[in-house]
């Protein structure tokens, strides 16, 4: 697929859906919005660019695992997934240790976080709460979760818990040693 990755810095959300428009009527596969932290909310955006077009998969390129519990993060996302009629492919990852922590929040290892918030992605899909019980939404689709990757434990375990991999700093990557 070939898609559009957009740091939608400055634009509206209203531009957000119209380029997302022409990037379907183009023949884009798919578009993807970064979030940066104070200035944008990419499922906010996904869900923009979900209601201006038909086909095109919309997603994020990543929300922060950080700045929503993971619960909040799967009602947003199961809005986004009904409004697209199943068209969202969710990306999530955990920042930075330096920006989390001026956050007040204590740092994870990267995999631990988002094992974790994938399990609670999954089961609030599935109409059931972290501890089980059942919530009143539901994904009406399948919502395939993808990881932002950096280091190679979180490659590797990405490709052991979620369904896709977002690389980050891909270009850094290429020197990096191989992951087996």
């Amino acid at each position: 697929m070939q898609g559009i990755t957009m740091y939608p810095s400055g634009i509206s959300y209203a531009d957000a859906g119209r380029i997302a428009a022409q990037a379907e009527a183009a023949g884009f596969g798919g578009i993807f919005f970064v979030e940066l932290r104070g200035n944008n909310d990419a499922l906010a955006a996904a869900q923009c660019a979900a209601t201006a077009t038909a086909t095109i998969k919309v997603g994020t390129n990543i929300v922060n695992a950080y700045m929503r519990h993971p619960s909040q993060l799967a009602a947003q996302a199961i809005a986004v997934d009904e409004v697209s009629g199943g068209r969202l492919i969710l990306g999530i990852g955990a920042s930075h240790k330096r920006r989390v922590e001026s956050l007040g929040q204590q740092w994870l290892p990267p995999v631990d976080l988002l094992s974790e918030t994938t399990r609670v992605l999954r089961a609030a899909f599935a109409g059931e709460g972290a501890d089980g019980a059942p919530i009143g939404r539901r994904a009406q689709h399948p919502v395939p979760i993808h990881w932002a990757g950096v280091s190679r434990a979180t490659i590797q375990a990405a490709g052991r818990d979620s369904v896709g991999l977002m690389m980050f700093l891909a270009a850094m990557m290429v020197h990096a040693a191989p992951l087996l």
